[in-house]
């Protein structure tokens, strides 16, 4: 646990950039793709993605309006997980075109 203000994170700096959040957590900076942790939130207007709360803890992250939570655990531990999804994606995708080639020829 943090000891800075009782607080189990300190959460700064939270934007938003088209499907991507981007925040510091005990001052390391975090970029997320939201996709891979709520389609409800990845999907809503900057307006509703700016309307947020953070718990009094800093454990999580609140959006009223739909009644979305997430935590900032949670966040972390998917970080590494939202990179590899988005670093792996067109390996694959040059792949089943080189498999369609050889197929073809």
């Amino acid at each position: 646990m943090n000891s800075i203000n009782n607080r189990y994170h300190e959460i700064k700096n939270i934007s938003f950039d088209g499907y991507f959040i981007s925040l510091f957590v005990d001052s390391k900076f975090y970029k997320i793709d939201l996709r891979t942790q709520s389609i409800k939130l990845a999907n809503s207007n900057d307006k509703i993605k700016n309307n947020y709360k953070i718990s009094q803890s800093g454990y999580g992250i609140h959006w009223e309006e739909i009644d979305e939570d997430l935590s900032i655990d949670g966040l972390i531990k998917s970080e590494g997980k939202s990179l590899l999804y988005r670093k792996t994606k067109p390996k694959k995708l040059v792949l089943r075109d080189k498999l369609k080639k050889t197929v073809r020829s």
